[in-house]
């Protein structure tokens, strides 16, 4: 369970969830005193392997005071259900709709089967326990929680969902960042970092304010990041600079698309060349054949937005 486990900062805790793949999706551990914070949740079936994870560090279940949520896709939230079950005294807080959302799960069960199907929800999510409504806060933006001597504190950051937050911690200049600060490929990094790339998958991906929340995150001055998309970015500047311009570069490549499928083959061709720019250009049928579903999801977001804006 150890190998799972990386501390990203002073008391802040990453636990790698082997969803999908090794190093895909995180979920954060973060602690004060006797006090404990998990952002974000993953999905149930981690949810044991998580529990075993706060025991290799010596966090007593009881002493986990809050779970916080950045958003309610099932990748980030779909154990919260499950883990507030093992966690007695914690709270779990997050954006209004987010936290509506999971003390119901059905609507987010029922967009998951109805763009995914059902037996991809069977096999990665099921079942989803909801929240117990007396157990669950809305956080509104700007505001903390105390986890004991210090704090996180809630950004709002929406463009990938409108009711995306990432959580800033400023005792060690700490972004807890969600999907707001993009996705990215460690196995891809080359002399330049890792390959990062914007987070529009469907339904609400937004370009401007997902612009605007890579601003605000910039103007915390952090001195890391940490997406639950991998891997802890300390050039944040350049990251930033990085995805600003992906965006843009996404959003024109789907306007001149003649269609979805030809914008995933698009896509796919823009991120080679951005391997090729990190030196890495031999990596581009690789990273074709491990994240077609990646760019097909990515084309799927940025086509409805497409649409939506016409």
């Amino acid at each position: 369970m150890a190998a799972r486990l990386t501390t990203v900062a002073d008391g802040i805790h990453r636990f790698d969830t082997h969803y999908v793949r090794p190093q895909h999706t995180a979920v954060y551990v973060v602690t004060g005193g006797d006090d404990t914070a998990i952002v974000d949740t993953g999905v149930g079936a981690n949810v044991e392997s998580l529990l075993e994870a706060l025991g290799s560090l010596g966090i007593d279940v009881a002493d986990v005071g809050a779970v916080l949520v950045t958003h309610a896709h099932l990748d980030h939230a779909g154990g919260a259900g499950r883990l507030m079950e093992a966690l007695p005294n914690a709270a779990l807080l997050g954006h209004r709709s987010a936290v509506r959302h999971l003390v119901d799960p059905s609507k987010l069960e029922q967009g998951v089967r109805a763009v995914y199907g059902d037996t991809f929800f069977e096999r990665e999510y099921a079942p989803l326990v909801p929240v117990p409504a007396e157990r669950a806060f809305a956080l509104p933006d700007s505001e903390s929680v105390a986890v004991g001597e210090r704090s996180l504190t809630a950004i709002q950051t929406p463009g990938h969902a409108r009711h995306h937050v990432s959580f800033w911690e400023p005792a060690t200049a700490t972004v807890l960042a969600g999907d707001a600060f993009g996705v990215g490929y460690p196995e891809l990094e080359g002399p330049d970092g890792p390959l990062v790339v914007p987070e529009t998958a469907p339904p609400q991906f937004d370009p401007e304010a997902m612009h605007a929340s890579i601003d605000r995150i910039l103007a915390l001055e952090p001195a890391r990041i940490a997406p639950t998309h991998f891997d802890t970015i300390s050039d944040c500047r350049g990251v930033g600079a990085a995805l600003h311009a992906l965006i843009d570069d996404m959003c024109e490549r789907a306007r001149q698309a003649a269609s979805q499928e030809g914008l995933v083959e698009d896509l796919l061709a823009g991120w080679a060349t951005q391997l090729a720019r990190r030196g890495r250009p031999g990596d581009a049928e690789r990273m074709r054949e491990r994240y077609e579903l990646d760019a097909l999801l990515s084309a799927q977001g940025l086509w409805h937005w497409l649409g939506e804006s016409a």
